[in-house]
């Protein structure tokens, strides 16, 4: 780096070794007085003095991403109010969960992510009626930018199990045998009907609402709402005079390209068995949304006929009934009728696939279907496939036995449905967004003998941290909780460990949870570190009360040495008024450790800002060159910092044994700029040679 050498006599350097020596006595690591050389090509590193970084990498192995996600009705009106979570991937191909807010009136989700430096995707989870689900989000720049909705909606890619072979197990015990199917007209490739009625039915986001609240994503109904299978409940229309019957897409999130046919019976004569339906009429041949592997748009419908009064109307799912390549309809891997009968179960309780419920504020009967076997398969969550019923006039259908679709709650008044709520007896708490995820703990390494350079295996002190961003309804910040844990201490030092928020200490009410034992951190009234402009929060201050000693120096840096497990500490910081994502910024924060109680000694990632209490003076000597000028900070000469954050699991190097050993991808990393293998913490093959590392 190209800063100015601050002149220094040999006294100076005489003193401020003997101080610094005197003051580290009960370290065991050695301070490494060095001369940083010109890097060799990459192929040859063979130890960090040999690293030369570009001046602008800061290590980030993440990256910040805002988020303009927009929701749009089949009419085109925003959709207000709908829950949206953010994963790297989906659950299934273990991505982990980022972000998780609500749309504003306007219909979008905003905010910042972070996501790895390498990842260039990430899946947009709406659990929306109507709104395609599991939407790859594409960065562009620093921006994902997606409208998904609407009357025409825009072209997306849905993500995909990593393992795509369909199969069907269970469904051995099909239904033998299928009535004859007739059809009402042709259909595009893609399944669509070309006889759809127009206009489309305007789905409005209260419909949305409450059909979300009654057919809930991946939660069985059996749970959340029982009396959809209660014995005796209708599942047919059963209409009391002489009517147009229409049937109307409304939503799907199966894997298949169902096909739904129905079919008719006098409502005092109902089939026993399938050879009593002599035929089913295809109505929808692939009902799947457009984006989805079909073309539907939630809305689109189609006029049965005129039927007369005791006509009993039934439906049957056809299992990935649609073939994509001969664009046909086919019996499907099974036959789930409305009828429960009809279906293949061997057990009462398990052959209702089909519950119907009936909404009187938009007059109109709801359909959902189960579409795997539930012998053993089915969620039960019953929204495969959904549609809706209605008759001209709209008084024909027979309510006598009918489940009501169900009128969601907000238990706490905040303006969030307790289905989207995370919090949903506390009005001042709605939404949890987690970093690096809700599931996983991030890592911070640190080198303790700044201003001096150490060994660089960068375990000194290993904390592990998870941050839960908590929001209220309106998207504000209201709680920040940190769990943290010390995943190793490489050295005798005592060091402490906080973090910087970038606003003012006055907007916190109060700070708990931290682990306080010692006399040289002074605290305010609100638990905040006094004398601070910015709101600094200490978690401990003295890594040595959070994990025990078992014996010897270091913990969990060394083979011979046994594991040890410390305690997890839970600090939550509340604000007196919910702030704004942008004036709190992303997780981590600025973490920062102390080095061996001494106050003005912190340790931040590279040019992370101090706060008011570290000691300045240290800039600049030693092998740090820092310089407030150019608000470089906790950087050498070659660009080679004193603490790491890295956004996933990570194994510890073994006691004085550099980093690039143990993680051999790592020094092409820093030397590149963060261009190559930004994943280098990760456990690929030829990432690691595991002899220098402890997976503890």
């Amino acid at each position: 780096m190209n800063y100015s050498n601050k002149l220094r006599n040999a006294g100076f350097h005489f003193i401020l070794a003997f101080l610094l020596a005197t003051s580290f006595s009960s370290c065991v690591k050695d301070i490494d007085q060095y001369s940083e050389t010109p890097a060799p090509p990459v192929g040859e590193i063979t130890d960090m003095s040999q690293l030369v970084v570009p001046e602008s990498f800061n290590y980030d192995s993440d990256k910040e991403t805002d988020l303009n996600i927009h929701l749009l009705s089949n009419t085109d009106a925003p959709l207000e109010g709908i829950r949206m979570s953010i994963y790297t991937d989906l659950p299934e191909n273990r991505g982990v969960e980022l972000f998780t807010g609500a749309t504003n009136e306007n219909g979008l989700l905003e905010g910042t992510i972070k996501i790895p430096a390498n990842q260039h995707t990430v899946v947009v989870k709406t659990e929306c009626a109507g709104i395609v689900d599991n939407v790859i989000g594409r960065v562009t720049g620093s921006t994902i930018s997606l409208t998904l909705g609407g009357s025409n909606p825009q072209q997306i890619t849905v993500a995909e199990p990593l393992n795509k072979t369909v199969t069907f197990p269970g469904y051995s015990n099909k239904t033998l045998g299928m009535p004859t199917k007739t059809y009402m007209g042709t259909w595009t490739g893609n399944g669509v009907p070309n006889y759809l009625s127009t206009p489309r039915d305007p789905i409005s986001s209260t419909f949305l609402t409450r059909m979300n609240n009654s057919l809930i994503e991946k939660r069985s109904v059996l749970t959340t709402h029982p009396q959809f299978l209660n014995a005796g409940v209708e599942t047919n229309v059963i209409l009391t005079q002489s009517s147009q019957v229409y049937v109307t897409f409304i939503h799907e999130t199966s894997g298949y390209r169902n096909s739904i046919a129905y079919y008719t019976y006098n409502k005092n004569f109902p089939p026993h068995s399938v050879s009593d339906i002599s035929a089913v009429k295809v109505v929808f041949p692939n009902l799947s949304l457009s984006g989805s592997g079909g073309g539907l748009v939630s809305g689109d419908k189609v006029l049965l006929g005129t039927f007369g009064p005791d006509t009993a109307i039934g439906f049957v799912l056809m299992a990935n009934g649609y073939n994509t390549t001969t664009k046909l309809v086919t019996d499907g891997a099974a036959q789930y009728y409305s009828n429960k009968d009809l279906n293949p179960e061997p057990a009462i309780a398990n052959k209702q696939h089909c519950v119907m419920m009936y909404d009187s504020i938009d007059q109109k009967m709801v359909f959902g279907f189960e579409d795997y076997n539930r012998t053993s398969l089915a969620d039960n969550d019953f929204n495969d496939a959904i549609f809706s019923v209605r008759t001209v006039p709209n008084t024909a259908t027979s309510k006598t036995n009918v489940a009501r679709i169900t009128v969601p709650t907000d238990s706490d008044g905040d303006g969030v449905l307790d289905i989207n709520d995370d919090y949903p007896l506390d009005a001042a708490l709605a939404y949890n967004s987690y970093y690096p995820s809700a599931t996983t703990y991030g890592h911070l390494a640190f080198e303790d003998l700044w201003p001096f350079k150490g060994d660089y295996d960068m375990n000194d002190l290993i904390v592990g941290y998870r941050f839960n961003t908590i929001k209220n309804a309106a998207n504000r910040i209201k709680e920040i909780r940190a769990r943290v844990y010390v995943k190793a201490i490489g050295g005798s030092f005592q060091d402490g460990f906080g973090f910087q928020l970038p606003v003012a200490s006055g907007t916190v009410n109060t700070v708990t949870g931290a682990s306080m034992s010692q006399s040289y951190i002074q605290l305010s009234g609100n638990k905040t570190e006094a004398g601070q402009t910015k709101a600094t929060i200490i978690v401990f201050d003295n890594a040595l009360n959070i994990i025990k000693n078992p014996g010897g120096t270091y913990i969990n840096t060394m083979a011979t040495s046994p594991a040890v497990t410390g305690d997890t500490i839970t600090v939550a910081v509340k604000f007196t008024t919910a702030q704004t994502a942008a004036a709190i910024g992303t997780a981590p924060f600025n973490p920062f450790m102390i080095s061996n109680m001494r106050r003005g000694y912190e340790i931040h990632l590279a040019n992370k800002a101090p706060t008011d209490k570290a000691d300045k003076s240290l800039f600049g000597t030693g092998q740090d060159k820092s310089s407030t000028a150019t608000a470089k900070y906790y950087i050498t000469q070659n660009n080679l910092p004193w603490a790491l954050n890295i956004p996933a699991p990570y194994a510890v190097v073994v006691e004085k044994n550099p980093i690039l050993k143990g993680y051999l991808k790592f020094g092409a990393w820093a030397q590149s700029g963060g261009t190559q293998f930004p994943d280098w913490y990760k456990d690929n093959v030829g990432y690691r040679n595991n002899s220098y590392l402890l997976n503890r």
